[in-house]
């Protein structure tokens, strides 16, 4: 699964990077190795290249290793402590140039002692103290 995934009819493929893959269907790899998507496997996330400009962050909680954090609904093995993907979502942030930034695949269901739950909390907790103030423009100002 992956840190950042979105559709190619929205976003060019060399504008896509999935960060945190671990275990992929055979059509989404399939899919991937025809693109020009940047793969950067669990354990290079956080120095990875970022792409140029404005970015979209998608963060699916199914990249966290399932033992830490059940709340999901792929299991697959090994993934990223709560730790790693909170130091890879603040390289990204910190470099000023977030636009939208989403967190999915929480299943409430599955998360029985709100273990995922937490851990979403909590990122968002960093995220919100350590992301960048934007200047804000209404279209009143951009006259």
């Amino acid at each position: 699964m992956a840190l950042a995934i979105v559709s190619e009819r929205h976003v060019p493929p060399d504008r896509i990077l999935l960060g945190g893959v671990r275990d992929l269907d055979p059509l989404e790899a399939e899919r991937v190795a025809k693109s020009r998507m940047q793969v950067i496997p669990s354990a290079r996330l956080p120095a990875a290249s970022l792409p140029k400009g404005p970015l979209y962050v998608h963060i699916d909680v199914d990249v966290l290793n399932p033992e830490l954090s059940p709340g999901v609904n792929f299991h697959g093995e090994g993934g990223l402590h709560p730790s790693e993907l909170e130091e890879a979502v603040l390289t990204v942030i910190r470099g000023e140039r977030v636009a939208a930034l989403n967190i999915a695949n929480y299943n409430p269901g599955r998360d029985m002692e709100n273990r995922t739950l937490h851990i979403i909390c909590d990122l968002i907790r960093c995220i919100c103290a350590n992301i960048p103030e934007y200047e804000l423009r209404t279209t009143a100002d951009s006259r």
